[in-house]
């Protein structure tokens, strides 16, 4: 009870909790808006969402030069302040660069450009997108736990609650349209810190954001084609994919990956925010140990998930979607080994923005995106069936999340006893094992 209570207090346990509950509660609200929408929207409708939102994805990398991510590290305000405008003056350019793309490309009468689906909402997102993530680190930076959970729930809110009048509308374009709308919405919950903002007329000055551009050029140089190679990693299959399956398929792939991957990922990087600011500012020991208590809470959290998916996905999603689908669950047990793993190596990869190793970081996302592509694309050339080119997929995602642990616990200095080494390999093989019997190969 006393360590219980000792936890409890813990301001790192809060600020988890906090950014945690925040996460769950805004991915929660899509999830289960899908019971509805699945029955509103078609699989094509999906698929063009799917399309939509992974270009986003992909393009979203370039908006701030990813120097919104170093708001959180200087020890001066001033800095940091400058450092926000100069990412806000990347997102406007990026994002009129991409509107100016299209308009010349439908003149042009570009086929692939002309039928984007939803094309000049596209620009639009991104720099949505842009604004939301500025101001998250800049209150990441301040702390402000409780005002980054309620920007991410009022997004998820304001998204499903557009989704669903333009569903019952019947107006096709509602997922895009609801994406475009919740990014927006979620502005609104930063509206104490974009007050705060306006010290910057006084600070701002065109010779320290070029000092700062500079300072943090390993941002853009590396942690942008990091990130870029990540973004391409994640969306560009299924736009491959997209290439040589039905759009059905890719309809059913896209909604498990909004059911499951995207709240993983979401919950990961909100522990991962917490350990990034922490781990700016401490000393390696206490970097090291929390890294050790936040690997085990993952771990247990995704012994979990991996428990429910396995034994009872396939149903549950029948039930829950209606029987067209049913074929969700499928692709979730699939997925199953390469989602655990994410969950629990994602929070612990800030450390290479911490130590300055986004070199590293980059080139780990390099070999991500090469063997990554390279399983959907020979899947398709080679007439795999959807199912075969998934699990491929799921086992090349389990191999590279391992190299990133390794090279993350290179770069932590950690140490660890044979009968840790021995017990993590265990209840690797275990897992790995009892997913193999379950789907038969």
């Amino acid at each position: 009870m006393k360590r219980l209570k000792k936890l409890g207090k813990s301001e790192i346990v809060r600020s988890v909790a906090t950014l945690s509950f925040g996460s769950v509660v805004s991915q929660l609200i899509p999830v289960l808006m899908s019971l509805v929408l699945a029955r509103l929207y078609t699989p094509r409708n999906y698929g063009d969402f799917g399309i939509f939102i992974n270009c986003a994805g992909i393009l979203a990398v370039f908006v701030c030069g990813r120097y919104d991510y170093a708001i959180v590290l200087p020890k001066r305000n001033v800095d940091a302040l400058n450092l926000l405008a100069l990412s806000a003056m990347a997102a406007v350019g990026v994002s009129a660069l991409t509107w100016a793309v299209f308009a010349v490309g439908t003149g042009l009468q570009i086929e692939a450009l002309a039928n984007f689906p939803s094309k000049y909402a596209l620009p639009l997102i991104l720099l949505f997108m842009a604004g939301f993530q500025i101001l998250g680190n800049y209150t990441l930076r301040c702390e402000k736990y409780k005002t980054l959970t309620a920007a991410n729930i009022l997004k998820s809110v304001v998204q499903a609650v557009t989704r669903l009048s333009l569903g019952l509308m019947r107006v096709e374009t509602g997922l895009i349209a609801g994406a475009v709308a919740g990014w927006a919405g979620g502005w609104a919950a930063y509206a104490p810190q974009i007050r705060q903002l306006t010290s910057l007329r006084r600070c701002f000055s065109w010779k320290r954001i070029g000092e700062l551009a500079l300072r943090y050029k390993n941002f853009p140089r590396y942690m942008m084609m990091g990130n870029l190679l990540s973004a391409l990693a994640n969306n560009l299959p299924v736009l491959i994919l997209a290439a040589f399956y039905a759009k059905e398929s890719i309809g059913y792939f896209s909604m498990a990956l909004a059911v499951l991957y995207l709240p993983v990922s979401y919950i990961g990087v909100a522990i991962g925010q917490v350990f990034y600011k922490k781990a700016a500012v401490w000393q390696n020991e206490d970097t090291k140990r929390l890294a050790r208590r936040l690997f085990l809470f993952c771990s247990l959290l995704a012994w979990l998930m991996f428990a429910v998916l396995l034994f009872g996905g396939q149903p549950m999603f029948r039930f829950l979607l209606g029987g067209e689908w049913g074929t969700v669950g499928l692709y979730a047990i699939y997925l199953c080994p390469w989602l655990m793993l994410v969950f629990c190596i994602l929070p612990l990869g800030w450390i290479f923005d911490v130590r300055d190793r986004q070199k590293t970081e980059m080139c780990l996302k390099l070999a991500s995106f090469l063997v990554r592509i390279a399983v959907v694309a020979c899947g398709g050339l080679l007439h795999l069936s959807f199912a075969s080119v998934l699990i491929l997929y799921s086992i090349s995602g389990v191999v590279l999340c391992l190299l990133e642990g390794y090279f993350i616990y290179k770069t932590l200095g950690m140490t660890a006893s044979l009968r840790q080494k021995t017990l993590l390999f265990a209840a690797l093989g275990l897992m790995m094992g009892i997913w193999l019997l379950r789907i038969r190969l």
